[in-house]
């Protein structure tokens, strides 16, 4: 066997490969949506608010309960924002983002798993009541 026939070989051997394994940007792979990966310690909640307690302006956090599609019931809280160094820029729009908020919104929210509990990381509305 010659080493061009070796190379020959192989070649076709890698572009069958590739084809059966899918290369990005190709045919079906081009259509589907991006599937976003969250952190080991992070979770996505998706349901209806049942309550919003906002404790912010009296010093203190917000607290939402909702009715997650799979968990069921959960709580979720945000920390004040009366915080030393000041909150950064991104917490003042995640509150502002929590005011938007109404009991009856269905929501999708990304939380960090802390103590048990969920801290909120994000929150959208996605169909208001």
């Amino acid at each position: 066997m010659s080493l061009a026939h070796v190379i020959r070989s192989l070649t076709a051997a890698l572009i069958i490969g590739l084809g059966a394994a899918g290369i990005e940007g190709c045919a079906d792979d081009a259509n589907k949506e991006p599937v976003e990966t969250l952190a080991p310690d992070m979770v996505r909640l998706s349901g209806s608010v049942t309550e919003i307690d906002d404790d912010v302006p009296a010093d203190g956090g917000v607290t939402i309960r909702l009715t997650d599609k799979a968990k069921g019931p959960v709580t979720i809280n945000f920390e004040s924002l009366f915080t030393l160094p000041r909150p950064t820029e991104a917490r003042q729009a995640l509150y502002q983002d929590i005011q938007k908020v109404s009991v009856g919104d269905v929501v999708t929210a990304t939380a960090r798993v802390v103590d048990g509990g969920y801290r909120l990381e994000s929150i959208t509305v996605t169909t208001d009541h």
